[in-house]
């Protein structure tokens, strides 16, 4: 899944399935933010991708 984060620059969805070590981490400072701010975070890990997608609108890239 690409997301467009700015002009001619897209991201997708990072892969951590093999990375438990990560994925706890990510899951603590969860927690420990929703503590801090009162309110449900979710944190999204997204990798740069190298297409270049300038001038495509969101969607149409798929």
């Amino acid at each position: 899944m690409d997301h467009e984060v700015g002009k001619g620059h897209a991201y997708e969805v990072t892969d951590l399935e093999d990375h438990a070590g990560l994925l706890q981490e990510i899951r603590q400072l969860e927690s420990r933010m929703r503590e801090e701010l009162g309110e449900e975070i979710t944190l999204i890990s997204y990798s740069k991708n190298d297409k270049d997608i300038s001038g495509c609108r969101a969607g149409l890239a798929d």
